[in-house]
This record gives C-alpha cells, structure tokens and sequence, in this order.
C-alpha cells in the first residue's frame, strides 16, 4: 500500500511539472513580447527625440547661417598661413580697438591715462574710394538702386530688403601692401533704413564684422575700424542683406585709408557715371558734418598740454584746444577748457548723438570735475587729442572712461 501510494505521489508530481512547462513558456513569451513592445515605444520616443534634435540643428544651423556666414561667405574663407603681426609703430594698440568700459580695463585713453605714443607714419600715403557705381568694383545681385536721397556718394546708391538668405554686396578694393588700413563707409541716413547693417572686412586674421546703424551718421565717412589687410586686389569689404531688424539695407561707398593717422577721403567725389561722364556732385553738408571734416585734418598732430604750452593748430594740441580750432573755423568761439566748454550749447543725450556734438567725460569720476572733451563723428568714434596716444586720434568713444553728457552747439 505504501508503493502503491509512492507511486501515485510521483506519478501526480510529473503531471504537474509537465502541464506547467507550457505556461511558464507563454508567460515568458507575454514578458518578452511586452519587453519588446517596450523597447519598441523606447526606440520610437528616442527616434522622434532625435528627429526633433536633427531638425532643431537644422533650424539652429539655418539661424546661424542667417546671422553669421551665409553661402556667399565662402569666398571669404582663409585657409592661408597665419600672417605675423603688424609692426606696433603702425597700428594703436589693439585694446584701442577691441574693448569697452566694462572689461575692467584701467586706464583711460583720454586725457588722464598714459599709454604707449603712437609714432608719426612714414609710408606713402594711400587711399581708395569704391562707389556702388564703381565700374567692375561693385557687385550686389538683386539689390534694388535708388537715386533719392541727397546726402548719397556718387549719382546713386543700392538698397536691399532684410531677408534670412539675401545677397551681399561686395566692393573690390585694392590693397598696395600688406598693413594697417582705416575703413570707413559711406550711406545716406534715413529713418526707413535699417538700425543693424552688417559689414565685414576681411583682414589677415579672418574676417571681422561690426553693425551700424544707418538711420544716422549718413552724409558722410564714418568709420569703422583698423584691420590689417593683405596685399592684392579683391572683394574685401561686404554688406550682408541679413538682418533681424526692420528696414532696408544700404550699399553706397566705402573708403580704405593706409595706417591710422589720415584722415578719410575729402568729400568731394569725382567718379564716372553710367553714361560715361564724369561729374564732381556738390553735397549739401550739415553743420556737424563740416565739424567733423575739419576735426579729422587734425588727425596725427601731436599731443601737447595746453597751457602752460601754447595751443597751436597741427603743431601741439590739447583736448580743448582741438575742439576749440576747429569750432572756431565754423564761427564759434569756445574757450580753451573743457570745464568751460560744458556751460556752452544744449544738453543731448547719449542715444541722440549726432556728428559734431562736443562728448565730455570726467575720466577721474562723476564727483569730480571735467577732464576730456573731443568731437563725436559717429558710430560711437570720437575725434579727439589723447593723451594716452600722444597725438589726435579718431577712436572709440568708449575706450574713455567716465562718460559724462554732451552738448550740441
């Protein structure tokens, strides 16, 4: 009875373990189907997040092209050799140049910092203008040419729409040597035009670019920086048509001016009409425009203080005694101090410059008296005899310290 009951015991065991094999499997193809699907919406969340990804760098690669290199971009680049630096006789110092109030900086390049004398320039004097009309200087593909605006270089001038992907337009300038050139450009100011035109310069070092603001400072040169250039004849110098902002784009001249220390192309402009002729317009200038003129003709003279030294005209001038003479060629008669200067004319704004205006900062702080005043010539540059470099200058207003108003005479 005991075998009999044994045997019943294992034959009921076995009939166990054979009827659970097939679910155990089922249960395990259930878990391994659900892992899959699992692993399925895994994978699909993951594919969607990565299509999303791919198309947010597409959308991010498309706002950079926008913003900075576009197609046309691409003759600019420089795979060539890195280029040694230029001489230091030749150029300011490159924090004259790049830089603002509040990079920690000490010194100021006004009248109370001294910085390294910029020395007097001894190479041929060398200057080119490139008018939009410039035959086979001048090229801007779909860019629209407009003749009304008085205050423009030439007989004309080119305005484009602002779009993500418009065509630049490019001057062809031709560089003699490889040195140091101020650029400047020319447009005729208009509330219609844009607040944030892109120019680029291409230099030794690659291409460098600044905004403008051509609502104001039109009718006359207004600079745009110092950059080492590379001998050879090339478009150099581009507007972009892209551009965030509202308002149409503006292509009319631009100048290059060998060193820092010459003063932009007269005014006057002969250049060679479509039809062939040539003709010399007359320009309608402001007041401050003019001011700005004769102020950079002092560009270069030496820095000397004034008194005890005597205030002598592109022989020794102080901060006040520039703008002294040169206000004095328009009529105006300012007295050889900056503290006595600040009582003449009306108060503007920071943001309401205009060429011409008298800037004034107190470069030792707000509590104490005024140290430098110099000529605003737009673009945020200043027209002004400095210390720092021991010789009129025309650089960045905000390489001074101590900002402190302006007036308008």
């Amino acid at each position: 009875m005991r075998w009999l009951t044994m045997a019943l015991c294992i034959l009921l065991v076995a009939l166990g373990m054979s009827l659970s094999v097939p679910f155990v499997a089922l249960a395990k193809d259930s878990e391994m189907r659900a892992s899959d699907s699992q692993y399925s919406t895994a994978g699909g969340i993951v594919s969607h997040k990565r299509d999303s990804e791919q198309r947010d760098s597409a959308a991010d690669y498309q706002y950079a092209a926008t913003e900075g290199e576009s197609a046309a971009d691409s003759q600019y680049a420089d795979n060539s050799p890195p280029k040694p630096p230029p001489e230091p006789s030749k150029v300011l110092p490159a924090d004259s140049r790049a830089g603002n109030t509040n990079s920690g900086r000490s010194v100021s390049q006004g009248t109370i910092g001294v910085g390294p004398v910029v020395p007097a320039e001894d190479f041929p004097a060398y200057s080119q203008v490139v008018d939009n009309s410039s035959p086979g200087r001048f090229i801007a593909p779909g860019w629209d040419t407009h003749t009304s605006n008085p205050y423009d270089h030439g007989e004309d001038y080119c305005v484009a729409k602002p779009s993500e992907r418009g065509e630049s337009a490019r001057y062809k300038v031709k560089i003699p040597a490889t040195d140091v050139y101020s650029v400047y450009a020319w447009w005729p100011a208009d509330e219609a035009n844009n607040a944030a035109v892109r120019f680029a310069v291409r230099a030794t070092s690659g291409i460098k670019r600044t905004k403008v603001d051509q609502r104001k400072d039109g009718g006359l040169w207004v600079k745009l920086g110092e950059y080492e250039m590379e001998s050879g004849d090339r478009y150099a110098v581009r507007i972009s048509s892209a551009s965030r902002k509202e308002g149409r784009v503006v292509a009319d001249a631009v100048a290059v001016v060998r060193g820092t220390l010459s003063d932009p192309p007269s005014e006057g402009y002969e250049g060679t009409t479509s039809s062939g002729t040539t003709r010399t317009p007359s320009i309608t200038r402001s007041q401050g425009e003019r001011l700005v003129s004769v102020a950079r003709s002092h560009i270069g003279t030496r820095y000397v203080h004034s008194p005890p030294s005597l205030c002598e005209a592109h022989r020794s001038e102080d901060c006040s005694c520039l703008t002294m003479l040169v206000f004095s060629e328009a009529g105006m008669l300012l007295a050889d101090d900056p503290i006595m200067q600040w009582s003449e004319g009306r108060g503007v704004t920071e943001s309401d410059l205009r060429p011409g205006d008298l800037v004034f900062f107190k470069e030792r702080g707000h509590d104490k008296p005024i140290t430098h005043v110099g000529i605003y010539s737009g673009n945020g540059n200043l027209v002004h005899a400095s210390k720092y470099f021991g010789r009129v200058v025309e650089s960045k207003m905000s390489h001074m310290r101590g900002y402190y108003g302006a007036k308008r005479l």
